[in-house]
């Protein structure tokens, strides 16, 4: 058996098929057409070497052996999920410390905020203000010993 030709669409479409019951109803789930879906099914069956389903013109039913796969399935895909997730808050910057510098009045007084208002969007991304003397601002972030540098708009010099 060539696992290594199993793949997430197939995994997906099965547990839709074995969630919904139906060919038709999973094939809406996972935005598809109902022959590419009998399509995907018939691949993975063909993959790992038997049956998952019992077909009937209106449902589909798991088969023992199919019951046996659905754990390892679900599991797999959750895996997947998970490691979406992950690339997309790497990408998209959503988990990680970010170092806020200012001086301490911005510090105590509207950053406590914003900080809220940010962790809201972004729950596993730790922000980190750290009291910088105006002069020293953007000299910290060229040093990268912070991110962002927030201070009063005066001339770079």
């Amino acid at each position: 058996m060539a696992l290594s030709r199993l793949n997430a669409r197939q995994l997906e479409t099965f547990l839709a098929i074995a969630d919904c019951g139906s060919i038709a109803r999973a094939a809406d789930r996972v935005c598809l057409t109902p022959s590419a879906v009998s399509q995907l099914l018939g691949e993975l069956e063909r993959e790992v070497g038997f049956r998952l389903f019992d077909r009937t013109t209106r449902r589909v039913s798991l088969t023992v052996t199919g019951a046996d796969f659905l754990p390892a399935a679900s599991a797999a895909m959750a895996q997947l999920y998970a490691a979406e997730r992950s690339a997309r808050n790497i990408r998209d910057r959503a988990s990680g410390i970010v170092r806020v510098g200012a001086p301490l009045v911005l510090c105590a007084a509207a950053l406590p905020d914003a900080i809220a208002a940010y962790r809201e969007l972004h729950p596993n991304v730790t922000i980190r203000a750290l009291d910088v003397e105006v002069e020293r601002l953007v000299s910290s972030v060229a040093e990268a010993a912070l991110d962002i540098a927030l201070g009063p708009n005066q001339p770079l010099g």
